[in-house]
């Protein structure tokens, strides 16, 4: 089953909840490293997740306020939906 953009985006961002480095994101999400690097500079841009310095060996990912609203709107309309 093809996932869309909005479910691929708030899996991200529930997994940036608390802090998530980019490996263990493309695993979890199941993204490749190219699909992987364009959600997360649209999801940079648009403000949904912040990069954080994670310890010595790279970068990790947190989603911001602005990213915690999106998640609400999104489980708002599966609501609805279903």
């Amino acid at each position: 089953m093809r996932r869309d953009r909005t479910e691929i985006t708030a899996a991200v961002l529930r997994l940036a909840l608390e802090g998530a480095s980019t490996i263990r994101i493309m695993e979890e999400v199941r993204l490749s490293y190219e699909l992987f690097t364009r959600y997360r500079d649209r999801l940079l841009k648009s403000g949904m997740i912040r990069k954080l310095n994670h310890r010595k060996r790279g970068y990790a990912f947190k989603t911001t306020n602005k990213g915690k609203k999106y998640i609400e709107l999104v489980d708002q309309l599966a609501k609805l939906e279903g």
